[in-house]
């Protein structure tokens, strides 16, 4: 799951709602939605009422780079720095797995505004290495 946006959470809802559940959690990253559902009515489809969800925007627009392996992080030259801009498909490190370097290729485009990890840490796959503005 990429991320708790509005229409991840709306198809989580509908789910749950149809089959009949009465409590929802979900949870990517850091990030985390609950919810007590009503108890199932017999209101036709067309009547149920919409879902409406708010996040605040700075949530919606903030994205993570991962380790696309376990390994062992080096950083790029010039190294990721906090207010560097990059781009998708960007090469932004390497991950070094049984002596073989693998690019950590950018899948967002932005402003780094965290680095999570430095270089020669221990990472495992999927593992946030840096906070992403998307603009």
């Amino acid at each position: 799951m990429a991320g708790l946006d509005r229409d991840t959470l709306t198809d989580v809802l509908r789910v749950a709602r149809d089959h009949g559940y009465r409590y929802v959690r979900i949870k990517s990253g850091r990030h985390s939605f609950e919810a007590d559902l009503p108890e199932p009515d017999t209101q036709e489809p067309d009547e149920a009422p919409n879902v409406v969800l708010e996040t605040p925007s700075s949530v919606e627009s903030e994205r993570m780079l991962t380790a696309p392996v376990v390994g062992y992080y080096r950083q790029p030259d010039p190294p990721l720095t906090v207010g560097a801009k990059i781009k998708t498909g960007q090469v932004v490190g390497e991950v070094l797995a049984l002596g073989i370097a693998n690019d950590v290729v950018s899948d967002v485009e932005g402003e780094v505004t965290e680095v999570l990890v430095e270089d020669g840490a221990a990472l495992e796959y999927g593992q946030a290495l840096a906070k992403v503005k998307s603009p």
